[in-house]
């Protein structure tokens, strides 16, 4: 492995950093909008919160995708054709949430929002459990096989040049033979939970944080019960990870640094401190 690859791999995940913690109150506070806003009104002051800035925080997912194919363009392509159904779902449901954000204020009638608004708590919950089940494969691991390829005429190459080979996600050992089906496990599906409750917790952070009355109590009324849930989840599917498939004992760090930081939101959140809740849950 090369500095430049280092490098490239640190920039990576810096971007998708930036996205999860940004886009995570942005879709968070689309998951639990139902839970803190009871009216169009109060919907509609959700809404606003994140509505100037959503489009911001998309180009950091779009940006992490375009440094994986400048720098990883192997790891991309295998990446996208074995995870392609669940990417396509999360683009879907992307869209979807475009639509309900910018769609529900083009007609002026509150059942026309409504049903917008619902459609964008439907979605928001999917996009956080179907990334979430993509990185827990990424740690799990996957049935990758690795397969050589020659041009027409060409003598077969020797097994160490791996300019040669590509690499292919297969469904061995899937239910039904299905590559989609292979993605869910008892760990990826505790990984998708695990990630869809930290969105929720980071919206609910943001709306304590930016919204007033009754949606600001709401919010903050719910905000140390989830942080309590999502702190013991992460816990789980975090020792879960480092026990079965973390092989350097480096691995640790970057997890004690996590818990501490989760021990720091229940904390806050418990403590009404809305600016120390948000940035704990950040970290």
């Amino acid at each position: 492995m090369t500095i430049l690859q280092v490098i490239w791999f640190i920039l990576i995940a810096v971007l998708w950093t930036g996205y999860l913690v940004l886009e995570g109150f942005g879709v968070g506070a689309g998951m639990v909008m139902p839970m803190v806003a009871k009216t169009d009104r109060e919907r509609t002051q959700v809404q606003k919160t994140f509505g100037p800035v959503w489009d911001g925080n998309e180009v950091w997912l779009l940006t992490a995708g375009g440094a994986t194919f400048a720098a990883f363009p192997e790891w991309y392509a295998t990446m996208f054709s074995g995870m392609y159904l669940a990417l396509f779902l999360i683009l879907f449901c992307l869209i979807v949430r475009i639509c309900a954000i910018e769609w529900r204020t083009k007609v002026s009638s509150a059942a026309w929002r409504g049903r917008w608004d619902s459609w964008q708590s439907i979605v928001a919950w999917l996009v956080p459990i179907l990334f979430g089940v993509a990185f827990a494969n990424l740690v799990q691991g996957m049935n990758i096989a690795v397969t050589q390829f020659n041009t027409p005429g060409e003598a077969v190459a020797g097994a160490a040049d791996l300019s040669k080979h590509v690499h292919n996600f297969t469904s061995q050992g899937a239910p039904l033979g299905s590559v989609f089906l292979s993605l869910l496990t008892p760990y990826t599906i505790a990984g998708g939970v695990m990630l869809a409750l930290v969105f929720a917790t980071q919206g609910l952070a943001f709306l304590a944080l930016r919204t007033t009355g009754e949606v600001q109590n709401r919010a903050k009324n719910l905000l140390g019960k989830f942080a309590i849930a999502d702190t013991a989840l992460v816990a789980i599917a975090a020792l879960w990870g480092q026990f079965l498939y973390a092989s350097q004992a480096m691995a640790w760090i970057p997890l004690i640094i996590a818990a501490l930081a989760f021990i720091a939101t229940v904390m806050m959140a418990l403590r009404g401190s809305e600016w120390g809740t948000l940035l704990a849950h950040s970290v």
